[in-house]
């Protein structure tokens, strides 16, 4: 069964690379961007041949894209270190943005794991040539697998996500796992990982709780699990995205102050910022099979995506990868073309969401 999956067109985007549209001749087709709407890892933009698009375009409402200005990259540092912590950036934002009502203890023991953890040094030295692995069910469907997972482990550094798994997936995905980014709600489970001990990993403050705080941002008023996450961090040698840094990830890379960045794209920032460039990205993108993660193809992920979308701005994301990758700074592998298979993918969802 097809998972459902949202489509959206954006009629405003029909082009050419030649002049088609213009009367001009040439043999280059006009083609339509359609939006295929999943999570961090899964939303797409696609250039669809407008003859091969009208199935789409039946079943889907229009999307208009608004012009995107260009990324700026962010200059506060990556990480939480020692030299970061008492930062005028930090001091003036409430967590996931700042410290700002942090209570003092636990600002102490936040000190006391940067410290102990030695990131001035990563910040200095950087992680040499990195794969940030992403979670799409995209890596399941390359024709060549095992020349991607040799060339995901044949980087310096290898970035995964939360319990993005990698036992019995070696041949599509790789083996090796260097650093785990995750957030309060995954970090059990990332730990719970195959060699995770060999692993760094690496923290995203989603909420003010995390660090102990409690009712600075409207958006804490309903969040129901509080944990103070400090001392599973502690207790694992955590790294910790330097809020400030998430903060302009939103205002300068995504050009928002109304959703936080998802993991997903943060850890695209926080290799542009730690990694030698250009930074190789794999499973980023809409996959013709699974509706989300390649761990779990059969999940549609219709509810996260429905509930993430509402705090992450995954179209938006999806929109600054490409220009990312315009720009030369990220190489995005295994991008899914606009096959026939996608195309009844997209007619089904369709179908099954009664349009």
């Amino acid at each position: 069964m097809l998972p459902a999956v949202a489509w959206f067109a954006a009629a405003a985007h029909v082009h050419s690379e030649a002049s088609v549209l213009d009367g001009s001749s040439s043999s280059s087709a006009p083609t339509v961007r359609i939006l295929r709407m999943g999570d961090e890892f899964s939303t797409s933009w696609l250039h669809v041949p407008v003859a091969s698009s009208l199935a789409l375009l039946a079943h889907s409402p229009l999307h208009a894209l608004q012009s995107r200005s260009t990324p700026v990259m962010p200059t506060e540092p990556a990480l939480l270190s020692t030299d970061v912590l008492e930062s005028a950036a930090l001091a003036a934002e409430a967590p996931p943005y700042g410290l700002l009502g942090v209570p003092s203890l636990s600002r102490k023991e936040i000190a006391g794991l940067v410290a102990t953890a030695n990131v001035s040094s990563v910040l200095q030295s950087k992680l040499g040539r990195c794969a940030v692995v992403g979670s799409s069910g995209l890596l399941l469907e390359s024709s060549d697998a095992s020349a991607v997972a040799a060339a995901i482990d044949d980087h310096d550094a290898v970035l995964r996500f939360n319990d993005a798994p990698t036992r019995g997936f070696e041949q599509y995905v790789g083996a090796r796992t260097t650093h785990r980014i995750v957030h309060r709600d995954s970090l059990d489970a990332g730990v719970a990982q195959p060699a995770a001990n060999a692993t760094q990993l690496v923290y995203m403050s989603h909420h003010g709780s995390d660090f102990g705080a409690h009712g600075q941002r409207a958006a804490e008023a309903g969040e129901v699990n509080h944990t103070n996450m400090i001392g599973a961090l502690v207790a694992h040698g955590a790294w910790i995205i330097n809020p400030a840094h998430i903060a302009q990830t939103r205002s300068q890379l995504l050009h928002t102050t109304a959703f936080l960045p998802s993991s997903g794209f943060e850890g695209i920032a926080l290799a542009l910022s730690l990694c030698d460039g250009p930074v190789d990205l794999y499973g980023y993108g809409a996959a013709a099979r699974c509706g989300r993660y390649y761990g779990a193809c059969t999940d549609s992920g219709a509810t996260y995506v429905a509930s993430g979308g509402s705090y992450h701005a995954f179209e938006t994301e999806a929109e600054v990868r490409d220009q990312l990758a315009e720009m030369g700074l990220v190489r995005v592998h295994g991008a899914l073309e606009a096959t026939p298979s996608l195309r009844t993918a997209g007619k089904a969802a369709g179908a099954a969401k009664g349009h």
